[in-house]
């Protein structure tokens, strides 16, 4: 029965998640604050804002801690979009909340036309403070568009720690909905253990916090402010076995020929494993062969592959597996689709070492 390369391909990704794109994390969604577009009647004009982020225990916890004070010019109807433990607080008292909705003590509120949940803000110069938790959303910055060699070609035992990144951004209201002395204040606790780099021209440092105040000109964009925090690859991936069958010629015969490997992965694109040929003759062969990522440009209905096959060169030196000791140069050359792959490699002796020989296998890893 002959498979469709299609078919051939879900079964292989499906079977294996950790090869998939999606798990890998192809894209990045930051963590955004600000003040919600989405009002419901007079929009609010916001005089400044203040945001405590405490990330201290992001890399443990994968959350950071949001307190987040606001001076809002009512009357006027906000979304209440996060989930908050607490009672959000209106000038320092706590807001009473019906039905998801919440309004300032001892008000009559309006009832809204839908079931979301809206926060009333009265008539006047007023301060709006809410607290919650969010979490975070790391993404795989080495495995945008595609996958990388050594999870590509060992869909099933591939494992290694990849580095990810935390993306944020602050958004500043509209030139409309703010006034002209707004400013927003950015109050941060970083993580600990997890790299930042912060931008010299937006922070400064207050004790173990980073503080930033920005005031947006009349014509700036609304995003006002973008950090990342990041963590590094470990370098060294465990990648898997590889069994391989074709043909060698040399000098005096062809023969048929069973190649067993094992590589790991290093820094993404380099390959470094060892052989085992059985013929013509028994060869262990140390080598190393770095390839391009499998590319991933299935955004499409109507594509017939899901995936570009990636290409891979490589160096070893065969040894001769009889007490001789004598040994060679092998130069690689392959092609491989996720788990499958085509390889030639050629042989040439040093001095009075290994036969020359030229071989061709297909592969199938693990």
């Amino acid at each position: 029965m002959r498979l469709h390369p299609r078919v051939l391909t879900l079964v292989l990704v499906l079977a294996c998640p950790a090869a998939s794109p999606a798990r890998a994390g192809t894209v990045s969604y930051p963590l955004r604050y600000g003040m919600p577009s989405t009002v419901f009647g007079k929009a609010c004009v916001v005089a400044g804002e203040t945001v405590e982020l405490d990330c201290g225990s992001l890399r443990a916890t994968n959350t950071c801690a949001v307190r987040h004070r606001v001076t809002l010019q009512g009357p006027c109807t906000l979304l209440a979009y996060e989930t908050y433990p607490d009672a959000p607080t209106l000038d320092g008292v706590p807001m009473v909340k019906v039905n998801d909705h919440w309004f300032a003590a001892g008000a009559s509120p309006a009832p809204h036309r839908d079931a979301r949940g809206w926060i009333d803000i009265p008539d006047g110069t007023h301060t709006l403070a809410r607290a919650w938790t969010d979490p975070g959303r790391p993404y795989y910055p080495a495995a945008v568009g595609g996958i990388e060699p050594d999870r590509a070609r060992h869909l099933v035992l591939h494992a290694g720690r990849r580095g990810q990144i935390w993306p944020f951004e602050f958004d500043a209201p509209p030139a409309g909905r703010r006034t002209d002395d707004y400013t927003l204040e950015v109050i941060l606790t970083p993580p600990r253990h997890i790299r930042w780099q912060p931008h010299a021209k937006h922070w400064t440092r207050a004790g173990g916090r980073w503080v930033a105040r920005i005031r947006p000109a009349a014509g700036d964009e609304t995003n006002v402010l973008r950090f990342q925090f990041s963590t590094a690859d470990f370098p060294v991936h465990h990648g898997g076995p590889m069994v391989g069958a074709g043909v060698a010629v040399t000098e005096d015969d062809v023969r048929g020929l069973v190649r067993m490997e094992y590589e790991f992965g290093l820094w993404d694109y380099v390959l470094p494993g060892v052989s085992l040929d059985t013929g013509p003759a028994w060869t262990l062969t140390p080598r190393v062969e770095v390839s391009t990522m499998t590319r991933d440009h299935s955004h499409g209905m109507y594509d017939f592959y899901p995936y570009d096959p990636a290409w891979s060169v490589g160096i070893g030196m065969p040894m001769l597996l009889d007490g001789s000791g004598r040994s060679g140069v092998r130069a690689l050359v392959g092609v491989e689709w996720l788990a499958l792959g085509l390889t030639a490699a050629m042989d040439v002796p040093v001095a009075d070492g290994v036969p020359a020989m030229v071989s061709v296998t297909a592969r199938l890893s693990l």
